[in-house]
């Protein structure tokens, strides 16, 4: 079994369960929560009393793979920043020095390069977790997904946990406003272990190949489509 370590440098975190890195799934969108797995309103004259309604996202692989995937990280404490002048002198506070610090990056450093006018400044946030990975595994960072978060964003990085064990996030500031607040508790990205792998990749041209591939293909999309309700996860089990 892969094993992901973690500690904290802090070590009051190590006694408050809801500041510590938590499962994925703690951190699903409302509005996914609340989305139903048919829409019956794409029957607006009438109302079938067998046949369902459109299948929403709700049935879609991908977003129950999200987000069961890994876990996520919170604000330790209150994190504040504030504009001060033309988008160069800020000031920034943590309500905790030992859990969050603060580091600004210059300009030249990423943001002049990368272009994005909607990226303000960018910050590194110092946090209070170590990581450890087992020899040939890594850590991939992703930002809260479909979050509708326009203040503010978290890098996507990768970082060799095995070798190193400390992950710093880059956030960027996206707010039109000249001031955010990060609460406590407050989610702040997805951490997902990995095994590095070197994969070869092959383009079957070959027919016979070909058709036994997509005759696969096309059962599995059977398996998947031939019900109102999504038939994936049925194949999980």
């Amino acid at each position: 079994m892969t094993v992901l370590k973690y500690t904290s440098i802090a070590k009051e975190l190590l006694h408050i369960k809801e500041l510590q890195p938590q499962p994925s799934k703690n951190f699903i969108p409302e509005w996914f929560k609340k989305t139903p797995t048919v829409d019956e309103s794409s029957h607006p004259k009438f109302q079938h009393k067998k046949k369902p309604g459109m299948r929403t996202v709700k049935t879609c692989p991908s977003f129950h793979e999200i987000f069961d995937e890994g876990l996520v990280v919170v604000a330790p404490c209150d994190i504040w920043i504030k504009l001060i002048n033309f988008d160069e002198d800020w000031e920034w506070e943590t309500a905790s020095s030992e859990a969050v610090t603060i580091e600004h990056h210059d300009h030249k450093q990423f943001r002049n390069h990368y272009g994005n006018p909607n990226i303000r400044a960018v910050f590194k946030l110092n946090l209070p977790w170590r990581w450890e990975t087992p020899k040939g595994y890594s850590i991939r960072q992703f930002p809260m997904l479909y979050s509708n978060n326009s203040d503010w964003t978290i890098a996507y990085g990768v970082v060799r946990t095995d070798i190193h064990n400390e992950i710093n996030v880059q956030l960027f500031y996206t707010s039109k406003e000249d001031e955010i607040l990060i609460k406590q508790g407050e989610p702040i990205c997805y951490i997902v272990p990995y095994k590095r792998l070197k994969p070869k990749y092959k383009l079957i041209k070959n027919e016979k190949e070909r058709n036994k591939f997509l005759r696969k293909v096309r059962v599995n999309l059977y398996q998947v489509q031939s019900t109102f309700r999504s038939g994936y996860h049925k194949l999980k089990r």
